[in-house]
């Protein structure tokens, strides 16, 4: 349909800052850590709007992301997980790994958000297969575009909860802060 004609290629950023969790993510205090913070947004987001608080049944995670990351959320959440791969902004034949199921309930789990594409092109292939996408979980939302990736997610009919948000501005002013210490 004409909303998705663009769905599974997209442009890199213009972002001047990377930001990665990996190392953070690898140290087995810090990953618990940022894993109890991501699984403690989930279960009250979840339990905002649900009957029950796990009211998902897997958790799909980018292989473009920090899979590491959404793996351990979804071991600490005892939910079985999906690999959604994405090679150089388009969706490969065999991009979905591991089950998914027609009516399932799946949220998506990221580390950085950096234009909102990418997770609508996760939703759009999981929704192929019969499985319902809502929401998104992510630790860190990039806000220098435009339109903001929120909005790109809005748009597609998806919830975003991030833990926090950051911009370039931002970035450069704590990196400039730290450079005078």
């Amino acid at each position: 349909d004409a909303k998705n004609e663009n769905v599974g290629i997209f442009e890199k950023t213009s972002i001047n800052y990377f930001v990665d969790f990996a190392d953070a993510l690898t140290d087995p205090e810090d990953g618990k850590i940022l894993t109890g913070i991501m699984c403690r947004e989930i279960m009250m987001a979840m339990s905002s709007f649900a009957d029950e608080p796990t009211h998902f049944d897997r958790v799909a995670i980018s292989k473009a992301g920090n899979s590491s990351m959404g793996i351990m959320v979804a071991l600490e959440l005892q939910k079985p997980w999906v690999f959604v791969d994405v090679r150089g902004g388009v969706i490969s034949s065999e991009a979905i790994e591991g089950q998914l199921f027609p009516n399932e309930e799946v949220i998506i789990v990221h580390d950085v958000l950096a234009s909102g594409k990418l997770i609508e092109v996760m939703a759009h292939e999981i929704s192929k297969r019969g499985a319902k996408v809502k929401n998104v979980f992510v630790l860190m939302e990039r806000i220098d575009r435009q339109p903001k990736p929120s909005e790109v997610l809005s748009k597609c009919g998806l919830n975003l909860y991030c833990i926090t948000q950051i911009s370039d501005a931002a970035l450069a002013r704590k990196i400039s802060k730290s450079k005078t210490r």
